[in-house]
């Protein structure tokens, strides 16, 4: 017994796992992820310092220079480079595909911390920032006062930075959420210098009181029996009014209080930055993706918040004026219409060039079938779908049709050529070609195979799109010879004079209308083109 014939006397099983594996790829249809390009970004880390006073130069010789040579002799590092300012030094090093994000910005962390000593003593702590493909914010979030509420823009970018950023964080497809805009609020003192003199007084001493006093300091701990409690001194101010209280000198007429020298208000921070939604000053607040995570799982996590957010502060009008959501939906929709234009263009180049009702409907099946496999196996295999894997799909479907056919037209030729019965005629027909058809799909395959492993920016870029490739070639193996075969008795044409079935009638009755006259025109050109000779001008060319 045959290994074709052995699974198509007891096609239960077979049926079972094909079935399935189409269950499997639907479902992995809709929940594999969605982006606009693969991830192929070089893992980066930016390290910005700040050396305050400091010029362009000094901060070249000092700061950037010295942290360039110690991140370059990390390992791993493609390219160092840094730029300057006057009291701003940022550097970026590159690192190889093979160096993990997060594991780049622990090596550049430990680095910074064996030179901390030949840094400057009075520049800041370096900040460290990963860049990646998933640091572009897919969504951005504009914030302006209500129509008719007490609010103004500088309230609303302290509810940015706090209360809302939170909870945007809080949210599993969000990784950072960064506001931006002018209108940052602080508490302005301005003081009077008459008033200063007339206390004796100084600027200098009035922000060491400030310093002192408008912080929460421990004081001590009170061990009692069987208890112990912590004692601390409360006198960081919650509200303006507050800070006028607190005492900056004491004189022969008492205590002398911020108020008595000093006006307090509310303000605003010079803006280092600005942004407008709809033609008016607006805050922004960019949302960022997980480096492993979708755009639009992210997108769709921020709209379905937006409700809550709403109800929570009714005083913030917030709308989406940008967002990567419709361009990543257009182009994706695109390409899976491009994928149903060439699956429907080719079932009809198959049902016009063969003139057979019964193969084209059996390649109709055969390619729906090869699709939800490749999706069953991308899903598994942690792929998304995006331009590259799309492209890949698309460009499959003209490939996945020729293991379906050739399997096809050999049990056909059994059956019509040999007279077999349809299930012989399957058997047969199928173990003959099978090495053939494994064959010519190895072939492809591994033609393929090299480009996986090109290495650097190419196989990132390439890799999805090969892989993609090679899994739908291997389902339309196995299709061939496992799907074609189970249908073909029920589809395919029987030896003259068998009874037809209800199949075999409604196939004959498209013949009739359809293929029979497709066929007449295909002889009656052949001859016509013989007799001008137009086909062998046409072989020439």
């Amino acid at each position: 017994m045959s290994f074709v014939e052995g699974y198509l006397r007891r096609p239960h099983l077979l049926t079972a796992m094909v079935l399935l594996s189409a269950i499997v790829g639907i479902i992995g249809f809709y929940q594999i992820p969605i982006n606009l390009f693969p991830d192929a970004e070089y893992p980066q880390i930016a390290v910005v310092t700040v050396y305050p006073g400091a010029s362009s130069a000094d901060v070249e010789s000092e700061v950037s220079r010295t942290i360039e040579k110690e991140l370059a002799s990390l390992e791993l590092v493609r390219r160092v480079s840094s730029t300057t300012k006057d009291e701003v030094s940022a550097v970026t090093v590159e690192f190889s595909y093979r160096k993990d994000l997060d594991a780049a910005a622990t090596d550049v962390a430990n680095a910074l911390d064996r030179i901390r000593a030949a840094l400057p003593a009075v520049i800041r702590p370096p900040m460290i920032f990963k860049i990646s493909s998933a640091t572009p914010p897919v969504m951005t979030l504009a914030l302006k006062p209500a129509e008719g509420s007490p609010l103004d823009l500088g309230m609303v970018r302290q509810l940015a930075d706090n209360e809302i950023r939170e909870r945007l964080l809080r949210l599993p497809e969000v990784a950072d959420v960064e506001v931006f805009g002018g209108h940052e609020p602080v508490v302005r003192i301005q003081l009077d210098r008459d008033r200063l003199e007339a206390h004796h007084l100084s600027a200098a001493e009035v922000r060491e009181r400030l310093q002192a006093f408008n912080a929460n300091q421990p004081i001590g701990l009170l061990i009692g029996d069987g208890e112990q409690l912590l004692l601390k001194r409360i006198g960081e101010a919650v509200r303006i009014e507050e800070l006028g209280e607190i005492t900056v000198a004491r004189g022969r007429d008492g205590a002398v209080h911020l108020r008595d020298v000093a006006e307090i208000r509310r303000g605003e921070k010079e803006p280092q930055s600005a942004y407008h939604g709809n033609g008016e000053p607006a805050i922004a607040i960019n949302i960022e993706r997980a480096l492993s995570g979708n755009a639009l799982r992210t997108i769709a996590d921020v709209a379905g918040a937006l409700p809550e957010l709403e109800r929570r502060f009714p005083g913030i009008e917030f709308f989406v004026p940008d967002t990567q959501g419709d361009l990543i939906e257009l182009s994706v929709g695109n390409m899976i219409d491009a994928l149903r234009d060439a699956v429907i263009m080719t079932i009809l180049v198959i049902f016009l060039f063969l003139a057979d009702s019964r193969g084209a409907a059996l390649a109709a099946i055969s390619i729906p079938f090869t699709y939800v496999l490749t999706f069953a196996a991308m899903w598994l295999i942690g792929y998304e779908f995006n331009m590259v894997t799309l492209t890949a799909v698309i460009i499959a479907v003209g490939m996945l049709v020729d293991d379906a056919i050739v399997v096809l037209e050999n049990i056909d030729r059994h059956v019509k050529e040999l007279g077999q019965g349809i299930r012989q005629a399957t058997i047969e027909g199928t173990g003959e070609v099978m090495l053939a058809v494994f064959s010519g799909t190895a072939t492809s395959i591994a033609a393929l195979v090299p480009i996986m492993f090109i290495g650097g920016y190419v196989q990132h870029i390439l890799r999805p799109l090969t892989v993609s490739l090679t899994v739908a070639l291997a389902s339309s193996l196995v299709v061939s010879i496992t799907v074609i075969p189970l249908l073909a008795p029920w589809l395919l044409r029987r030896r003259p004079g068998a009874r037809p079935n209800p199949v075999d009638r409604v196939f004959l009755a498209f013949d009739h209308m359809a293929i029979d006259p497709l066929r007449r025109f295909y002889v009656a050109l052949t001859a016509r083109a013989l007799r001008h000779r137009a086909l062998f001008i046409v072989v020439g060319i």
